[in-house]
């Protein structure tokens, strides 16, 4: 962490200044990640298979339980394409507080999970470290407020997964759409050429 080491070569500020500033880089990266994770799922979803939709609630309703024809009124001017992506949309109040939920995401989006869960055990920690969050970092139990010590060789560690993680991810997505790609402006050329 090259900010922490310069601060604290050049005693440019205390101890507890580098640790809080440690603190908002786990924060902004946990962010960062669903942030990433949000927008993924908002720009995949809406080509998800059927499984993956109906689970997903309808815009403008709370939770997914079925809604009735008459919930359909609101969107009547709208194409189906249009509430498919509103619907999505909602997911941007989503949280992710474990690598479970990226992975039940990864799964829905039909990801291999497998090729990118090497990066979940320092996500994890990452994201139980979050704490710093919802408890200023104060170790949990006793009457007693102390802040848990933070490791600047840790954080980059947490950081640099968290990088490596959304890169593996993108690089799948861009393989899917090259593929895609390929494939409706060659169609099935390779297959017509064995056949010859």
């Amino acid at each position: 962490m090259n900010l922490a080491t310069n601060l604290r070569e050049h005693n440019s500020a205390s101890q507890i200044e580098i640790d809080d500033i440690l603190r908002a880089v786990v924060v902004l990266t946990h962010v960062y990640l669903e942030d990433f994770l949000r927008t993924l799922a908002s720009s995949l979803l809406p080509f998800a298979h059927n499984d993956a939709l109906n689970a997903v609630p309808l815009a403008g309703m709370k939770d997914r339980a079925k809604f009735q024809l008459g919930d359909l009124v609101q969107q009547w001017h709208k194409s189906v394409e249009v509430v498919i992506q509103e619907s999505v949309d909602h997911l941007e109040r989503s949280t992710f507080n474990s690598t479970d939920d990226i992975a039940a995401l990864l799964t829905k989006l039909k990801f291999d999970v497998s090729l990118h869960s090497q990066f979940f055990p320092a996500l994890d920690e990452m994201i139980r470290r979050h704490i710093i969050v919802h408890r200023a970092d104060r170790a949990v139990g006793g009457a007693e407020y102390k802040v848990q010590p933070i490791d600047a060789e840790l954080v980059m560690s947490w950081v640099s997964a968290t990088h490596e993680f959304m890169n593996s991810v993108l690089g799948h997505v861009t393989a899917i759409f090259h593929w895609k790609r390929y494939r409706e402006i060659f169609g099935d050329l390779d297959v017509q050429r064995s056949s010859e």
